[in-house]
C-alpha cells in the first residue's frame, strides 16, 4: 500500500535542484527545526540553614530540596500556626539578583489567581537578614503528601491503582492547570515533580518559569519575555518548545502536551514515559516521533494521550476542559466525529504518499482511538508498524555490530531501514555515529599519508591500524599495512647487510647497497602515498 503511494507521489513532484535551501524574505536561511536546549537559570550560592534556625516569624524544620540557587525549607509559621513551605534565596551583596527577581515574579503570578483549590497557594513574600546577608523569603503551603513523582514510585507496581486513585488526582491536577490558563498563565514546565499533594488534593506548584499574560510589563505579573528563550524540562517539553517559538505565541495546548505526558506515565503498565532516551533522541521524538500506542486501557485514555501529543498544536484539545472532556468520553459522541475520522485518514494517507511515515503513525493512531473499526485505518497502521520494527530490527544490527561491522556495510543497512522507515529515531543516532566514525577514519588515512610522504613508516603504520579498528571491512587499511610492512622489512634486511659490510671493512658494498636501498625507497615511496591516498577516498 504504502509503496505503491509512495512512486505514484514521486512521479508527481519535481525533484527540487541540489544545494538550494528555503529562505526567508530577509534572505536568510531557515531551518525547519532548532534544536535548541532549555534556557539555564542563573546560578548562585546556595542557602544552608539548620533545623531549628530562627528566620523572623518562621522556624526551619528541615529542608525538602534544593535548585539553581533556591532552596526549599520545612519550617513553622509562628503568625499563622502551621507548617509552611520557604523558597530561600539570599539576595545579599553577593547573592543573585536575577533568582530574586524570579521568585518575586512567581509570588506577581500567584496574585492573579483568585482561586487557589487546585494551586499550591503562596501567602506572602519576606525580606530576612540572616548570617550578615539578606534572605528573600517566599511562603507557600506546605505539601504533607510529597510530590506526584514521589506518589507515582511508590505505586509504581500497582498500576490499577495509578488508573483509578492517580487518574482521580490527575483531574485535580488538570483543573489546577485551567486556573492558570483562565488568568492567562501557561506553566511551561509541567512534569510530576511540579505536582504536589497538599491535604489529599493533587495541586500545581511552582510557578517560576510561567509564562505571564501576555502584554504585562515590568512591575506587572511578569511579561513573557522575561524569561527569554525556551524553558522546561526536555521530557516534557512540547515541539513548539524545543522549537524555540517565542513565550508570547504559546498557549495552553503547550501545557496540554506536557499533561499528555504525565498520563501516560500514569496509565503505562511500567510507569514509562512515552518518549526515552538520549537528548538529541528526545528532541527528535518530540519533533517527529509517534507516541506509543497503549494497550489494555480504556479508549477514551488512549484517545486522549493520541490527541495530546500531536506535533501540530492545532490538532490537540484546544483547551485543558476539552482535554478532561476527550478522557472521560463526552466527546465520543459529538457528531462532527465523523468529520474528524475522515479527515484524519486524508491525512494519515497524504502522510504516507508523501514518505512522512511517523506523520502517518500518528494519524492512524488516533483515528482508531476514535473509530477502532476503520478497516483501512487498520491496515495501513498494521503495516506502518510492521516497517517500524523492520527498521529498527536492522539499526538494531548496525548498532551491535559496529565496532566489527565496516561502515560501507553498515551504511547498506542503513539505507535498507531508511527506506522502510524514514524518520525512525534510532536512525538519526546511528547516522551521526557513522558520520563521527567515516571523518575519522578519513583523518586517520590523511596523517597515514603525510607520514608516507615524510618517510615516517612507523608513523603511518600506526594510523593505518587507527583507520583499520574504525572500518574493519576497508580493505585499503590492510592492503596498505602489508605493503608497507614489506618495504620496512625490505630495509631493515638491507640495513643488517650494509652493517655488516661495514663491520667487515668492505666500504664500496655498503655503498653500493645504500645506493640501491636509496633507489628502492624513492620508488615505493610515491607507490605507497598514492594508495594511501585512494584508501582516503
Amino acid at each position: 500500500m504504502i509503496d505503491d503511494w509512495l512512486v505514484d507521489s514521486r512521479r508527481q513532484q519535481r525533484t527540487p535542484s541540489r544545494g538550494k535551501r528555503k529562505r526567508n524574505a530577509a534572505g536568510r536561511a531557515e531551518s525547519s527545526e532548532l534544536f535548541l536546549s532549555s534556557t539555564p537559570l542563573p546560578q548562585c550560592a546556595r542557602v544552608v540553614l539548620p533545623p531549628g534556625t530562627p528566620l523572623g516569624r518562621f522556624k526551619i524544620l528541615a529542608e525538602l530540596g534544593h535548585g539553581a540557587g533556591s532552596a526549599v525549607f520545612m519550617a513553622e509559621d509562628l503568625v499563622r500556626h502551621e507548617r509552611v513551605a520557604l523558597k530561600i534565596i539570599d539576595i545579599g551583596p553577593w547573592g543573585a539578583q536575577a533568582q530574586a527577581q524570579l521568585l518575586r515574579r512567581e509570588m506577581r503570578l500567584h496574585a492573579l489567581l483568585a482561586d487557589h483549590r487546585y494551586v499550591v497557594q503562596a501567602h506572602d513574600l519576606h525580606e530576612v537578614a540572616y548570617g550578615g546577608s539578606v534572605l528573600l523569603i517566599l511562603s507557600m503551603e506546605f505539601a504533607d503528601g510529597g510530590s506526584f513523582r514521589q506518589w507515582l514510585v511508590d505505586h509504581r507496581s500497582d498500576p490499577d491503582y495509578r488508573r483509578t486513585e492517580g487518574l482521580r488526582l490527575f483531574k485535580e491536577a488538570c483543573c489546577g492547570v485551567s486556573t492558570l490558563h483562565d488568568a492567562g498563565i501557561i506553566h511551561r514546565d509541567l512534569k510530576p515533580e511540579n505536582f504536589e499533594i497538599v491535604r489529599g488534593v493533587l495541586k500545581v506548584a511552582d510557578l517560576e518559569l510561567a509564562r505571564g499574560p501576555v502584554g504585562t510589563r515590568g512591575r506587572g505579573a511578569g511579561g513573557a519575555d522575561e524569561i527569554p528563550g525556551p524553558v522546561g524540562t526536555l521530557e516534557y517539553m512540547s515541539p513548539e518548545q524545543i522549537r524555540g517559538v517565542p513565550a508570547a505565541q504559546l498557549d495552553a495546548r503547550t501545557d496540554i502536551y506536557a499533561l499528555s505526558i504525565i498520563l501516560y506515565e500514569l496509565v503505562d503498565p511500567d510507569g514509562a514515559r512515552p518518549f526515552r532516551g538520549t537528548d538529541a533522541q528526545l528532541r527528535f521524538s518530540h519533533l517527529r516521533g509517534p507516541a506509543p500506542m497503549l494497550s489494555g486501557i480504556a479508549p477514551t485514555i488512549a484517545e486522549a494521550i493520541v490527541r495530546g501529543l500531536q506535533k501540530n498544536a492545532a490538532d490537540r484539545q484546544q483547551d485543558v476542559q476539552e482535554f478532561v472532556d476527550s478522557l472521560e468520553g463526552r466527546l465520543r459522541d459529538r457528531p462532527d466525529l465523523r468529520v474528524r475520522t475522515a479527515e484524519l485518514w486524508t491525512r494519515a494517507r497524504e502522510c504516507a504518499r508523501k514518505g512522512k511515515l511517523n506523520g502517518a503513525l500518528c494519524h492512524c493512531r488516533e483515528l482508531l482511538a476514535l473509530h477502532p473499526e476503520h478497516v483501512e485505518g487498520k491496515r495501513l497502521l498494521a503495516e506502518l508498524e510492521e516497517r517500524y520494527l523492520q527498521a529498527g530490527r536492522l539499526y538494531g544490527m548496525v548498532e551491535h555490530d559496529m565496532g566489527s561491522r565496516g561502515v560501507l556495510a553498515s551504511v547498506a543497512l542503513i539505507r535498507e531501514a531508511t527506506t522502510l522507515f524514514p524518520e525512525h529515531a534510532a536512525g538519526q543516532t546511528l547516522l551521526h555515529q557513522l558520520r563521527s566514525k567515516a571523518l575519522e577514519y578519513a583523518q586517520c588515512m590523511r596523517h597515514a599519508r603525510n607520514a608516507l610522504e615524510r618517510g615516517y613508516l612507523d608513523a603511518a603504520l600506526s594510523e593505518l591500524q587507527k583507520a583499520q579498528r574504525l572500518n574493519p571491512g576497508a580493505p585499503h587499511p590492510a592492503q596498505l599495512i602489508e605493503a608497507i610492512s614489506r618495504v620496512r622489512d625490505q630495509i631493515h634486511w638491507v640495513h643488517g647487510y650494509i652493517d655488516q659490510s661495514l663491520s667487515d671493512g668492505k666500504r664500496g658494498r655498503a655503498r653500493r647497497l645504500t645506493d640501491a636501498l636509496d633507489r628502492y625507497v624513492a620508488r615505493s615511496r610515491p607507490m605507497l602515498v598514492d594508495r594511501a591516498a585512494r584508501g582516503g577516498t
